[in-house]
């Protein structure tokens, strides 16, 4: 099954809370990671911008962008996301 907006954003909340759980400040996260963790390994019909999109909707205040969205190259988009949320 395609993965939706919801699976990206149920799986990143995910992997906050265990980072969190074991204590860490922040995480970094890149949206090709992301993307193999909803939907294994790249396709054609790969959904990174969506992924892009949500890591996006889900940043607060003191989170950083490490590696911006560039068309193309879209899976090496990388967020520091500080913890705890």
């Amino acid at each position: 099954m395609i993965p939706t907006s919801k699976d990206f954003q149920e799986k990143l909340q995910q992997v906050l809370r265990l980072a969190a759980e074991k204590g860490r400040t922040h995480i970094d996260i890149d949206a090709g990671s992301l993307h193999r963790l909803v939907w294994g390994a790249y396709e054609r019909k790969h959904r990174l911008p969506q992924c892009c999109y949500v890591m996006k909707k889900m940043m607060k205040e003191k989170d950083i962008i490490l590696v911006e969205i560039e068309e193309g190259r879209e899976a090496e988009f990388k967020v520091k996301y500080m913890l705890p949320r």
